[in-house]
């Protein structure tokens, strides 16, 4: 028996999303937890939800073109393609700004100790530099997404042509 191609997406989304629910809560249970909500201030729990989405987004993206490799012709592939590009670009800009709050809110402990000692200012710039270096990663994987988002129409575009 064989499946319509969008079923067998489906099920592959259902899979993505399972794996990666299942490694950020790997890591959720390892010392990385404790040292993510040591950098950002914020529990590990509470961005959990944002990480499954990346995490799904970037393994879906990657299967997805993939699918598109082997077989062009299939007009769903590129859907769910072109689905997990945008969820990349908009899972990684939430990321972004998280990040960006984060480093906001280390400069502004740091603001609110009366006479801050080197300690304190070296452990936020430390902080801060981390965050730096996270958001950067990011803005990596968004820059991902959107060159798979254009691999995808350019791809797109030429089966249309091949067509006519």
């Amino acid at each position: 028996m064989r499946f319509p191609p969008y079923i067998i997406n489906f099920i592959l989304l259902g899979i993505i999303v399972g794996l990666s629910f299942f490694a950020v809560s790997f890591f959720g249970a390892l010392d990385f937890a404790s040292d993510f909500e040591l950098i950002t201030g914020s529990p590990y729990e509470e961005i959990t939800p944002s990480l499954v989405l990346l995490t799904s987004s970037l393994l879906g993206a990657y299967v997805s073109v993939l699918q598109i490799w082997r077989n062009e012709e299939n007009r769903v592939n590129y859907q769910f393609a072109i689905l997990y590009a945008v969820l990349l670009i908009i899972a990684s800009g939430s990321m972004i700004f998280w990040l960006a709050d984060a480093s906001q809110m280390a400069k502004d402990a740091l603001a609110a100790i009366n006479f801050p000692n080197d300690v304190d200012e070296l452990t936020t710039e430390i902080k801060i530099s981390l965050i730096n270096s996270a958001s950067l990663i990011f803005k990596l994987l968004m820059a991902i997404g959107a060159i798979t988002l254009g691999v995808i129409f350019i791809s797109l575009k030429r089966s249309f042509n091949a067509e006519n």
